[in-house]
């Protein structure tokens, strides 16, 4: 088992988890040290995962008595866009955490050497969903009304000063 404590901030982007795998080492953990918490937030990185025996787990933190406890993501190898690539990631982190770590699992033996690599992490606004986007599809359903009724309007306009500049004809 390898292990790495960041003490610095998770939101800068120096830090980097790297860990080759090789016969009798199954686990890599990568810590962050505590931070606040702020609502709606996202774990971004990049990464390459250079086998399907190679998982990475993202824990959470929520209080300083509490156990890390693992979120609904895991991100695999079957996750890259292109095999070699980096490839991005947004995981979407439970409400109050404080503390992250990140946890690469090799599954299954193999005398290959195997490695992943994270970097570039930072904690970000998750992408709008949900009641923001709902939100937005209904400013711009106004916004559509508002110019149908101008056009309307214009048109009534144009009629009625085609009708004044007839009568005066």
């Amino acid at each position: 088992m390898h292990f790495i404590h960041i003490n610095e901030c998770v939101s800068c982007s120096v830090y980097y988890l790297k860990t080759v795998f090789g016969p009798g080492l199954g686990k890599s953990f990568l810590q962050s040290s505590a931070f606040d918490a702020w609502p709606n937030m996202c774990l971004r990185f990049r990464y390459k995962i250079s086998s399907p025996k190679i998982r990475l787990q993202i824990l959470v933190k929520t209080s300083e008595d509490s156990e890390f406890t693992p979120t609904d993501m895991v991100v695999r190898f079957s996750d890259q866009k292109e095999v070699g690539a980096w490839s991005e990631a947004a995981i979407p982190l439970a409400e109050g955490t404080i503390q992250l770590q990140l946890v690469a699992h090799k599954t299954g033996g193999s005398n290959d050497v195997t490695y992943i690599m994270v970097d570039s992490m930072q904690l970000t606004m998750c992408p709008n969903n949900g009641i923001s986007g709902l939100i937005t599809i209904f400013a711009l359903s106004v916004m559509i009304i508002i110019l149908i009724v101008k056009l309307e309007l214009m048109n009534f306009i144009i009629i009625l000063n085609f009708r004044w500049i007839s009568k005066i004809s």
